[in-house]
């Protein structure tokens, strides 16, 4: 592991940990029960789904790979209930290819969409220059969506 990526790895781990004692003390929790109910879940969180609210009042989830770059966004959705479900949609349908699509943007970069049984699309990759990055995308949702936590933005706390 590099220094650089030790750093990052920490700094996002003391965040979170920041995220919990900052929610343990609005809910008058001490400092010592947030850390001992969450700590599990801080100190392995590196793959994770994460739910925030947009600014144009909608709530979003992306799906991040543990080198913290997101791989897979979804649509808007209006109530986080929602939200939810299209993160357990996710959770259901990404170990199979049969709910990929790869596809070309205009731009000639590559992109694939991950779909429910349904056919709605459910999220969407960020661009790749290359097939072969796109089809680690791929590989990555397939091996981070399934098990992922997830992290509630919209008030600071951490779920399976």
């Amino acid at each position: 592991m590099t220094q650089k990526k030790y750093f990052q790895d920490n700094v996002q781990k003391k965040n979170y940990l920041s995220l919990y004692l900052i929610s343990a003390e609005r809910k008058e929790l001490s400092a010592y029960q947030a850390i001992t109910n969450n700590l599990y879940e801080v100190t392995r969180m590196s793959k994770r789904f994460e739910v925030f609210l947009g600014t144009n009042s909608q709530y979003y989830f992306r799906l991040k790979a543990a080198n913290n770059e997101i791989i897979l966004a979804s649509e808007g959705y209006t109530t986080k209930a929602n939200c939810l479900n299209g993160i357990n949609s996710v959770k259901a349908h990404a170990p199979y290819d049969v709910y990929y699509s790869k596809k070309i943007a205009r731009n000639s970069q590559y992109f694939f969409t991950l779909s429910a049984s349904n056919g709605q699309v459910i999220g969407v990759s960020e661009m790749y220059t290359t097939e072969a990055a796109r089809n680690n995308g791929i590989a990555a949702v397939k091996r981070d969506a399934t098990d992922a936590p997830v992290v509630d933005l919209t008030t600071h706390r951490a779920f399976s």
